[in-house]
């Protein structure tokens, strides 16, 4: 499942925090609505308290630390856990990270 994931040279850095201001965070929220079945969060691509307590839930669901940010683990879960729930989703969302 990892095939279309870029290889990161930080992969343990933070990629994402609260306040970030990306597209990609209107993928994550994305991501985790789908995964999380939480239809309250908006998608407006801002890392805010929202999307911060979703990603925790998730975090504390799938026994990662929770970190308060997304690092390079927690996105790879992220994903893969969207491709599996939704695979007809993926080719209408673009993978939110370049290299």
């Amino acid at each position: 499942m990892t095939d279309n994931i870029p290889d990161m040279k930080y992969k343990e850095d933070k990629m994402y925090s609260l306040d970030d201001k990306q597209s990609a965070i209107k993928a994550i929220q994305r991501y985790l609505k789908t995964i999380m079945s939480d239809t309250s969060i908006e998608e407006n691509g801002i890392f805010d308290k929202d999307t911060l307590m979703l990603l925790n839930e998730y975090q504390k669901v799938k026994g990662i630390d929770i970190s308060n940010s997304i690092g390079y683990e927690t996105f790879t879960m992220i994903y893969e856990d969207f491709i599996r729930i939704s695979p007809t989703l993926v080719g209408q969302t673009k993978f939110p990270i370049t290299k």
